[in-house]
């Protein structure tokens, strides 16, 4: 059975950037929850409350964190997509990103901004992922 709402997380300490996101998805899926964190230590405390479908990840959090993050998402909540967006697009950085557990990446320049877009509109987050 398919439940009525989905957890989409964007972690993110730039408020700004959470909020734009949160209003791109908001828009597109009504009935997704969304819950912007500004910490890694508040997202990891919430893992077992309230466990995402979706997250978005900044990765302007400290690099060894990030990659923490996303490992222990992985490990605790398989299904779940992760989705890292960064600053930097360096391939060696997206390959870690995406080696430690990420499903996608993109970067913050216009181009990258386009395909963040895209995988929103065509990424259900209200579809049933667990």
């Amino acid at each position: 059975m398919m439940p009525n709402r989905q957890n989409v997380w964007i972690i993110d300490p730039c408020k700004i950037f959470g909020q734009l996101l949160a209003k791109m998805i908001q828009k597109k899926y009504p009935r997704a929850d969304i819950t912007q964190i500004e910490r890694l230590d508040q997202a990891n405390s919430c893992l077992e409350a309230a466990p995402p479908n979706l997250v978005f990840i900044d990765s302007s959090i400290a690099f060894a964190s990030c990659i923490a993050t996303i490992k222990t998402i992985r490990r605790k909540l398989p299904k779940t997509q992760i989705v890292v967006v960064a600053v930097d697009d360096c391939e060696e950085y997206e390959q870690a990103i995406l080696n430690a557990g990420a499903d996608f990446f993109f970067s913050k320049n216009y181009s990258s901004y386009q395909r963040l877009v895209e995988f929103i509109e065509k990424n259900n987050p209200t579809a049933n992922t667990t």
